[in-house]
């Protein structure tokens, strides 16, 4: 009966474990507020020492900021978090070797931060659980002998490495699409910010012309009413020169000695 190497499952971290951890990381400036904040695994290890197995987390924290000037800036930072485990902790129990080795699969990530000055503080907690592993040699049955109607276990050979590679392979494709988003809603953002910005310095053009021209209205109100002013001013004396009555102008003397001869007359 034919036989290859193909990695094993001895044992599975049981339960999962969390890794809580907070950092402080300097700023180089001073800023309005965190945006966004983010936490992506570079890479996750694990190596069996003795009775122990030391957890290694890479982690890489992107930070969308806001300056002091109102724009955007990405900040990046990169840690590592460590823990170790028990090896009663696995389950079943196993005695490790050399031979062992460790797959870490990453759960649920979580992250909060807050602005300190300068400095942002950030508290991150991270499920994640461990596999051991070992090559061995397998037996390969025929089409013959093969019995189609078995289930394998939980720990048959193939079955779960090959399951623990499309979860690690599925994570993978799930951080670059996370982190082509992130870029992306950044690009996004900045594009909307400096559209409200243009908007803006139109708006302020355009209150400023209004300006001017309301100021030019009113001094050419101000004009006219002094034109109509002064205008009324000159027209007032002629009208009452006008209503005044005519002056009496004494009669001739030779209408007033007329006017005696026909009264004679008249008495004769």
């Amino acid at each position: 009966m034919p036989k290859i190497w193909s990695p094993v499952i001895l044992a599975q971290l049981d339960p999962p474990r969390s890794i809580s951890a907070e950092r402080y990381y300097h700023l180089n400036g001073r800023f309005l507020s965190i945006e966004d904040l983010r936490v992506k695994v570079q890479s996750a290890e694990a190596a069996s020492h003795g009775k122990h197995v030391e957890t290694a987390i890479k982690v890489n924290i992107l930070a969308l900021m806001q300056t002091m000037d109102g724009e955007p800036e990405l900040l990046n930072f990169n840690d590592l978090l460590k823990e170790w485990l028990k090896v009663s902790c696995f389950d079943p129990p196993i005695s490790l070797s050399w031979e062992t080795a460790m797959i870490v699969e990453v759960g649920k990530i979580a992250c909060e931060g807050e602005l300190i000055e300068q400095s942002i503080k950030v508290k991150m907690h991270i499920d994640y659980s461990v596999l051991a592993v070992q090559n061995e040699a397998i037996e390969v049955l025929s089409a013959e002998e093969a019995d189609l109607s078995y289930q394998p276990d939980s720990y048959y050979p193939g079955w779960a490495i090959m399951e623990t590679i499309n979860k690690l392979e599925y994570e993978v494709q799930r951080l670059s699409q996370d982190n082509s988003a992130l870029h992306h809603r950044i690009m996004l953002y900045e594009k909307n910010l400096n559209t409200l910005k243009n908007a803006l310095r139109k708006a302020e053009g355009r209150s400023q012309d209004l300006i001017t021209e309301l100021l030019q209205a009113r001094r050419s109100r101000q004009m006219l009413q002094e034109k109509l002013d002064k205008k009324e001013a000159q027209m007032k004396p002629r009208a009452v020169t006008m209503n005044e009555p005519a002056p009496i102008r004494p009669m001739p003397e030779r209408f007033h000695f007329s006017e005696k001869i026909r009264q004679l007359f008249a008495l004769g």
